[in-house]
């Protein structure tokens, strides 16, 4: 009773804390002249216009988001620094129509333009972008992105391999080629989750002492959910719960596995939430406006669609849009998903360790099955911006390919 009082108040501590945080770096980043940036901001937008919206590299599942890394820019050129808590509060976007590239081209030149209130989310990516949009433009800042994730990620490989497990090591970067991890430094918008995910990874294998009680692991991912929603604007938020989760399970293999991941979940969760609703009171009573009205009726058309949806898309468009991509599979797909199935229980009875090593690993099939409960929760925004949030599988596949590692031996023959 008295630890479980200790930590409920250690979280109120760090939430408190956050909030703090995330307001003055907010407002500290607003104070920055838009003249400090205005050369590299004109840079960054003939560089998205010469490109376009959506590049495809080659299949859709490869498609630069230009669109958002745009409207990132946008507000960071609407700033207002005489009024740096208001514009922070606020985060105006300033938008005619669709048209992203020329709304902001046209807002640089000094062209009226369209204003409208985007406060729902933290917009905390600011507290980057402006500081380095006065150093350097759009290419510039892909190339420190590039570097700095590669950098992130090689290090969670090679620490992963001697703090956690080899198997754990090469998941990871196996995981991390087939979700297309080359095209993620070329957004902005695609960077943060990644980057907080590669940092909880090596804060969680670094920090294996000071994290080692279930109640210091609560507190651990109730920060890195509130980070996340701090960084993010809703891209791949799963995957730092996800990969940081797995490893922290594996390194210290806690008895009650299954309703360890539940707990953990819950305070990444709590805290991702909690911080995010934050935003939404405080820009409410700074700016005047209905953020929360606002924010909430986002959730609805973000999870279920109704007649308000983004492009008419309602919970049966969405679920009949899934049903007919099964469907196109053929006899052909159908057929090769039996065989898979068929393969995957052969395997199983031939080589599959007993049932105590199986029944111990279950938990990474509870974290394998994450990213679809929260596309079906997100239903509308996961079907729609699918051809970025798919990066969610990262999860599944990195549990998966543990799980069929720890529960499967080469050594035994038919």
């Amino acid at each position: 009773m008295r630890q479980t009082r200790n930590i409920t108040v250690t979280i109120i501590a760090a939430y408190f804390t956050l909030l703090a945080i995330f307001f003055l770096l907010a407002v500290v980043t607003g104070l920055i002249p838009r003249h400090a940036i205005e050369q590299h901001l004109v840079q960054s937008v003939q560089t998205i216009g010469q490109e376009g919206e959506y590049p495809v590299h080659g299949i859709s599942l490869l498609t630069q988001d230009n669109f958002t890394d745009c409207v990132m820019l946008n507000i960071a050129a609407g700033a207002d620094d005489g009024h740096p808590v208001a514009s922070a509060m606020d985060n105006t976007l300033h938008m005619s129509g669709r048209d992203i590239i020329a709304s902001t081209s046209r807002l640089l030149d000094g062209d009226p333009v369209e204003a409208r209130s985007y406060a729902r989310y933290w917009h905390g990516y600011q507290v980057l972008l402006r500081p380095l949009l006065c150093l350097t433009d759009y290419r510039g800042i892909r190339v420190i992105n590039g570097a700095v994730l590669a950098l992130l990620a090689l290090l969670c490989i090679i620490i992963g391999y001697w703090r956690v497990s080899r198997p754990f090591a090469l998941s990871l970067a196996a995981g991390l080629l087939l979700t297309g991890c080359w095209i993620v430094p070329l957004n902005m918008q695609f960077t943060s989750c990644f980057a907080v995910m590669l940092a909880a990874l090596l804060a969680v294998m670094l920090g294996q002492r000071a994290l080692h009680s279930t109640g210091a692991a609560s507190v651990a991912f109730f920060v890195i959910g509130g980070v996340t929603q701090y960084l993010d604007l809703l891209t791949t938020p799963l995957i730092t719960l996800g990969l940081p989760l797995i490893a922290w399970m594996l390194i210290h293999k806690p008895r009650r596995a299954s309703r360890t991941v539940v707990l953990l979940s819950l305070m990444w969760g709590l805290g991702y939430a909690s911080l995010w609703a934050s935003k939404w009171l405080i820009a409410g009573l700074v700016t005047g406006n209905d953020v929360l009205g606002d924010a909430i009726n986002s959730v609805r058309i973000r999870s279920v669609g109704g007649e308000m949806a983004e492009q008419g898309l309602t919970a049966a468009d969405i679920l009949r849009g899934y049903w007919d991509r099964f469907a196109a599979l053929g006899l052909a797909g159908w057929g090769a998903l039996a065989a898979l199935a068929i393969a995957v229980v052969a395997l199983y009875r031939c080589c599959g360790r007993p049932y105590r090593v199986i029944g111990g690993n279950l938990w990474l099939l509870l974290v394998a099955a994450m990213p679809l409960v929260w596309a079906l929760v997100l239903t509308q925004h996961t079907f729609l911006h699918h051809f970025f949030t798919w990066r969610i599988v990262l999860v599944t596949l990195v549990a998966i390919m543990l799980f069929i590692s720890h529960t499967i031996t080469l050594s035994r023959r038919i």
